[in-house]
């Protein structure tokens, strides 16, 4: 990855720090963020408006629940660039 891709991505990082999208959880020795996250509120906005525009889809599930029976069709699925499956 090129010197300037990582300056990029740097300054986009904390310009959404300084905004307040995102926090930062964790700093380096040198200051540099090294982990962070969103906020609950932002995170559903995004997932909100992801699934609106066919971005994203997401289905919860059960372990003892059939995944033949409760996850949609490979054609809705198709329609989506992607798709989340999260198992509880």
């Amino acid at each position: 990855m090129g010197l300037e891709v990582k300056v990029w991505r740097r300054d986009v990082l904390n310009d959404l720090v300084s905004r307040n999208l995102i926090q930062v959880a964790k700093r380096t020795y040198d200051g540099r963020i090294s982990s962070c996250r969103i906020h609950d509120l932002l995170h559903s906005l995004c997932v909100d408006l992801a699934k609106k525009s066919h971005f994203y889809f997401g289905a919860t599930i059960d372990e003892s629940t059939s995944l033949t029976n409760s996850t949609p069709s490979p054609a809705f699925i198709i329609g989506h660039l992607r798709f989340s499956l999260h198992v509880r």
